[in-house]
């Protein structure tokens, strides 16, 4: 039995959706961090993201202070109307032109007739300015707020962890935590674990108000977010249900039987989980155990894609006098993505071939240190986000990487495909089994698909379906107005 299988049949059989502590469905707010406790435990995977752990406290306080003029000029809780939709955007913006943009909501936005909020939360205590985005608030000032209150009765207060739950909580956590260690192989203590669940008590209380006030005020139609797995959707998508309100989803990234955030064990009615997900394409719905039904699924596209391919076809930009090997790395694999990079540069022509290294803005800070093998190599590394990575597509001839959404978009422009075989590649097998893409092992692996490999004909739009723009406005639409 496949891990994400075994792990969705346990909290399915143990009823963990149902459980309340302190009065709160706890579990779907914390289901992700355990199943990647047990993914990272086993496969020794790497940082999805970067965060301020590791940051000076001085550099965090500056951070913060440079968050002032957003708690007074973007302010989320004054000066708010009644609009149609309520948007939760995707904070790690990308440069186009002279802006940042949100690239899976600003074109939507751009276009379409309703009136609307923008409520974006800091990304590293930061914003990606200057925002075309209109009618844009900063969460800056509730964060502050629910952090200092978190830091207070944590730091301060300092309960006793134990007493902070009932005699039968404590019993039932000590159980579970039981349970999933003996299930999964682990070693959470119930320290751990009772932490864990505090946070996010205090969390959960500490935000619940300033969202409510902020629900109350703007009294949208329609909630469209982003990624509605992170906590604050979650508890967004639960106080919106209570109002009434439609929840959209717009994919942003890969979705299949291997995300834990879109897989259950059956159909199932979570307070937390958006009403509809707009889908890239037909692609997209096969072999996931969605909780909502098929109906829920809308094919829409992805508009920023779209325009971006249209863009660059008519430009011929793979003018570079040897082909270039596009490397698309990750934080959960670019230690092993990168060496692969290493490998091949050992063996590859150079008066034929060349690796450009695209690193995710989840690495840029921080390559150096994690993967210093890249540094002083003939690789040209990509650690920032001055061109996008549809440019690098149009420059190269092969993508190599593991489990990115990005792969999906580089066959759109006929890019030679290469999936490496390490924890995640799971992911793209439905690519690999169609021919789409090359399963390797190593660098000398791929040396020998260069010039060998056969492509087969894509499906694009089975992948990514067109005039993305006109059908997620047409489905916004429809909603609002019903």
């Amino acid at each position: 039995m496949e891990l994400i299988d075994k792990f969705i049949k346990f909290e399915y059989t143990e009823r963990l959706f149902e459980k309340k502590i302190q009065g709160v469905k706890i579990w779907h707010y914390i289901r992700g961090s355990i199943y990647g406790k047990i993914v990272k435990q086993k496969y020794d995977i790497g940082q999805a993201h970067s965060n301020l752990s590791g940051k000076k406290i001085i550099t965090r306080v500056w951070y913060k202070l440079k968050q002032i003029p957003n708690f007074i000029l973007e302010n989320p809780l004054y000066g708010l109307d009644q609009k149609d939709i309520l948007v939760l955007n995707h904070q790690r913006r990308i440069k186009n032109g002279n802006y940042y943009d949100c690239i899976y909501t600003d074109e939507i936005l751009k276009n379409i007739n309703k009136s609307y909020y923008v409520f974006e939360f800091p990304y590293n205590e930061r914003h990606f300015k200057p925002a075309r985005t209109r009618n844009l608030k900063y969460l800056d000032y509730v964060k502050l707020i629910r952090d200092f209150k978190i830091f207070y009765y944590t730091n301060l207060i300092k309960p006793k962890i134990a007493k902070y739950f009932s005699k039968n909580e404590r019993k039932y956590l000590k159980s579970l935590v039981k349970k999933i260690n003996e299930y999964f192989e682990l070693n959470i203590t119930n320290e751990e674990f009772y932490r864990s669940i505090i946070y996010i008590i205090l969390k959960y209380r500490f935000s619940k108000k300033y969202y409510e006030i902020i629900l109350n005020k703007v009294n949208p139609k329609i909630l469209i977010e982003v990624n509605s797995y992170c906590f604050n959707c979650l508890l967004f998508n639960e106080l919106a249900k209570k109002r009434g309100i439609k929840i959209i989803e717009l994919q942003h990234g890969v979705i299949g039987k291997y995300h834990i955030a879109y897989n259950f064990y059956r159909k199932i009615n979570l307070d937390t989980f958006p009403d509809y997900i707009f889908l890239f394409g037909d692609f997209w719905k096969k072999n996931v155990n969605f909780p909502i039904t098929k109906k829920q699924l809308i094919v829409a596209g992805f508009p920023y894609m779209e325009n971006q391919l249209n863009n660059y076809k008519n430009h011929n930009n793979r003018i570079d006098n040897v082909q270039n090997i596009l490397f698309i790395s990750q934080g959960t694999i670019g230690k092993k993505l990168s060496k692969l990079a290493i490998d091949l540069n050992e063996i590859i022509n150079h008066k034929k071939y060349k690796i450009i290294y695209k690193l995710h803005p989840g690495e840029y800070d921080r390559w150096k240190r994690e993967y210093p093998w890249l540094l002083n190599k003939s690789i040209d590394i990509i650690d920032n986000n001055t061109k996008d990575i549809y440019y690098f597509f149009q420059r190269s001839k092969y993508q190599v990487g593991v489990c990115s959404t990005a792969l999906f978009e580089g066959l759109h422009f006929d890019l030679t495909t290469i999936i490496y075989k390490v924890n995640g590649h799971e992911n793209m097998e439905e690519l690999y089994k169609k021919g789409y893409a090359i399963l390797v092992s190593s660098a000398k692996e791929i040396k020998n698909n260069l010039e060998n490999y056969k492509k087969v004909i894509i499906d694009k739009e089975f992948l990514w379906k067109s005039n993305s723009t006109i059908n997620i406005i047409s489905n916004i639409n429809r909603l609002v107005d019903n």
